[in-house]
């Protein structure tokens, strides 16, 4: 079965990041979107991603919105009230302030669908156990999925050479 990631907004910049603090990163969003191209992943964002990369200054605007293309991507529909509901339950929770809301909405983007990793480099905010247990206390509470994932792109790709998917 291919699963179906949630590509964060803060993977994009790294596939042409060329710093040499930030090479294993790069490389590891690169093996992720080749491993997506290849048809092993099916990957998705929302809106929001394609919101905070527009509202990103050139020339990463256009080259990020040229890979995302590139790879395919399917945007993921979430009604917007529901999703600004459950992140506002998420932030009366405590899981983190209102100056970190988009993170919550990336969370509850995942929690509404049916994707079964949330893929990020986010770790401060989101993939991070004390984060990660808040948003599924909430919703358990609430009667949102808890069986999903947050991970970075070195946890997900596929490092068997001869997996088929």
């Amino acid at each position: 079965m291919r699963r179906r990631i949630y590509l964060e907004t803060s993977l994009w910049g790294f596939y042409h990041d060329r710093s040499e603090a930030n090479r294993w990163r790069r490389e590891a969003v690169r093996m992720l979107l080749d491993q997506v191209r290849a048809g092993r992943f099916a990957p998705f964002v929302s809106t929001l991603v394609l919101d905070e990369i527009t509202a990103s200054d050139e020339p990463f605007r256009t080259r990020d919105l040229d890979l995302l293309q590139s790879v395919g991507v399917e945007v993921l529909q979430v009604n917007p009230a529901d999703l600004a509901r459950l992140a506002d339950l998420y932030q009366a929770a405590g899981i983190l302030p209102e100056r970190h809301r988009a993170d919550l909405l990336h969370a509850a983007c995942v929690s509404m669908s049916d994707l079964h990793i949330l893929v990020t480099y986010n770790c401060r905010h989101l993939a991070n156990y004390r984060v990660v247990q808040g948003i599924w206390a909430v919703n358990l509470m609430h009667g949102y999925r808890t069986d999903f994932l947050v991970m970075t792109p070195e946890e997900v790709i596929d490092y068997d050479e001869t997996a088929d998917g």
